[in-house]
């Protein structure tokens, strides 16, 4: 039997303090899947298990998407420069993904035009025919299906209208640039993402908690039985022992992305989890130039070296694919790694950016899987996810982004197969927390005049809340105050932080910061909207402190 989603008269309650009884919850009974790690593959798994009318729990060590899943390119794509590795199966899968999750996030996932710019002497014959060949074969493999259409031709005069600030002539390409193709993808903000599908596997009935580490696996009779968590929610859960809870399930699915290794233990499984590093830089939009993505792939050695808009003003730059041993929690890009980056996109720029243009940098850890017989570089390294199970617990890690709900409903079958469950995964189709079609203007503009903001800011409220946004402004109307912005420079309102607090089990300020908004990518100064985050947190986060302000009480 399985469940479908239907639009609730209230919004789906997940609160910080709430932790401990989703915990005791998890703790009465023995769960069917027991999911641990909180990255948009693990929240995949859990919504994909719990539509199938299983009993799912799901526990994160830290914040949902504080690691990778909150780190990406925030491109929802094929992979286009994976055909010239010829991972066709991975790109196949990732374009018919890509087009479920437009459907199903389609308040969060938007068409993201690109380019790929030809530069050569003459026509650049050779390198246009082998990108449009490639182009040619990433069309097919997405049966068209996506937003944008085949891609096309684009003349030197409509390439330097859409990307007034590449240059128009680069050593390292080979010459003059000659024109470009036009194709699209994707963009999404991935901690959203994670967040929409989370709330959605909540709404049907799976049991979550952040916060929550795994120490150990718990064994009977020669087969995984559940886990042994710690935590500041579990120490106020009853059956609590020294700190300690076990939770015990049919199977455990091990979606904890380059950790997945370190949870398995010693048992010798045949692959390595090799991080790759990948980091990326933020600057301003017009310092980039650029109206619209552009890659680079010949001239890089199928680098993936892009620029990519982001929310209105923004421009992302990335990435590096390198191996990585450095420590898995918190990675950062290094000053060398940011010159480098730098040097390699000035290559293609009018006016080179310096480190001063430089918003913000971050990185985050691929979990590529390597199996222990082949001696390929990072990047050549296939994006294939691998699925590994022996009894009673699954792992799922590598892959990519777009192809999370692929990833989990191969997981969940090859739980359900453990479970001697026949059963069909119901979540090509299903609606993700949140989603409904793009706004019209005039609905930008009444919620605009609702809010008494500007335009730019209700619009960025309705695609990062889409359905939701009707309860946000009952949040509003019951505390004018949360209509205040939270930053000065970004478009973030108080209310998400009040959101966050009651409806997305945000902890503490750098949840906020960093997770329920972007701040700590889109500013050098996220830490203007600490005290505004920290006053909402003081008010909504504890039903015992909301209540005492809301009487007009001192908080204690």
């Amino acid at each position: 039997m399985t469940a479908t989603p239907s639009p609730a008269a209230a919004p789906i309650a997940l609160t910080a303090i709430g932790r401990s009884a989703q915990l005791e919850a998890m703790a009465e009974g023995v769960l069917d899947v027991l999911v641990v790690g909180g990255g948009i593959t693990g929240v995949g798994v859990a919504l994909d298990a719990v539509a199938r009318g299983l009993r799912v729990g799901i526990v994160e060590a830290d914040d949902w998407a504080s690691g990778t899943s909150s780190r990406s390119s925030k491109m929802i794509h094929g992979g286009l420069r994976y055909l010239a590795t010829g991972d066709i199966g991975v790109v196949r899968e990732s374009l018919r993904e890509r087009v479920a999750l437009q459907h199903n996030a389609a308040h969060l996932v938007r068409p993201l035009p690109m380019m790929v710019p030809v530069y050569g002497p003459a026509a650049g014959a050779f390198q246009r025919a082998r990108l449009g060949a490639g182009l040619w074969a990433y069309d097919l493999l997405g049966h068209r299906r996506a937003a944008g259409s085949l891609h096309k031709w684009r003349s030197l005069r409509a390439v330097t209208r859409a990307l007034p600030g590449i240059a128009p002539e680069s050593t390292v390409a080979g010459g003059a640039l000659r024109g470009a193709f036009a194709y699209h993808d994707g963009s999404a903000d991935d901690a959203r993402l994670v967040l929409s599908v989370l709330r959605t596997a909540v709404g049907l009935g799976a049991l979550a908690a952040n916060g929550t580490r795994v120490e150990r696996l718990l064994h009977e009779d020669g087969h995984v039985s559940g886990v042994v968590v710690s935590g500041d929610a579990v120490a106020q859960v009853s059956s609590a022992v020294d700190g300690e809870l076990e939770l015990t399930a049919r199977v455990v699915v091990n979606a904890t992305g380059v950790w997945a290794d370190q949870l398995l233990g010693a048992e010798d499984d045949g692959f390595d989890v090799v991080p790759s590093k990948g980091i990326h830089l933020t600057v301003r939009r017009d310092r980039a130039g650029i109206d619209s993505g552009v890659a680079f792939f010949e001239q890089t050695g199928n680098a993936n070296v892009f620029l990519e808009p982001w929310q209105d003003d923004l421009a992302i730059i990335g990435t590096t694919d390198v191996p990585y041993d450095g420590p898995l929690a918190e990675p950062v890009a290094t000053p060398e790694e940011v010159r480098g980056m730098l040097e390699m996109v000035n290559q293609f720029l009018r006016t080179p950016l310096t480190e001063a243009d430089v918003i913000t940098s971050w990185a985050g850890l691929r979990p590529l899987v390597k199996p222990r017989t082949t001696t390929k570089d990072s990047k050549d390294i296939s994006r294939r996810h691998l699925l590994y199970d022996r009894p009673g617990i699954v792992t799922i890690t590598g892959g990519k982004l777009t192809a999370y709900r692929a990833m989990a409903e191969a997981a969940v079958d090859t739980a359900c197969a453990q479970l001697k469950v026949r059963t069909k995964s119901p979540t090509r189709d299903m609606p993700l927390d949140g989603c409904r079609p793009l706004a019209s203007s005039r609905e930008v503009g009444e919620l605009a005049d609702r809010l008494g903001t500007d335009r730019r800011v209700a619009r960025h409220l309705l695609r990062r809340h889409g359905s939701n946004v009707p309860h946000l402004l009952a949040l509003v109307d019951a505390h004018p105050e949360l209509a205040g912005r939270l930053h000065p420079e970004r478009p973030y309102l108080a209310v998400e932080a009040a959101w966050a607090a009651r409806y997305e089990q945000a902890r503490d300020v750098e949840d906020v910061l960093a997770r329920r908004t972007r701040l700590t990518l889109e500013t050098a100064s996220p830490e203007l909207a600490a005290e505004a985050v920290g006053d909402v947190l003081a008010r909504f986060l504890a039903p015992e402190v909301r209540d005492a302000l809301d009487a007009g009480a001192p908080s204690t």
